[in-house]
């Protein structure tokens, strides 16, 4: 998972290099988003002792 957030946040980056400033802003949240969902399961997991 944090590999697709990486490529995601990536994507987004060369979105804003090749100006489209739109596209790198959904980019960026759709990473942000997946990383917050990502942690908070890693929570989850945690507390419920599941490895």
């Amino acid at each position: 998972m944090p590999r697709v957030i990486l490529f995601i946040a990536c994507c987004a980056v060369l979105a804003m290099g090749g100006g489209m400033v739109r596209s790198a802003m959904v980019l960026a949240a759709l990473a942000f988003a997946s990383l917050c969902a990502w942690i908070a399961w890693q929570l989850v997991r945690i507390f419920l002792g599941r490895p």
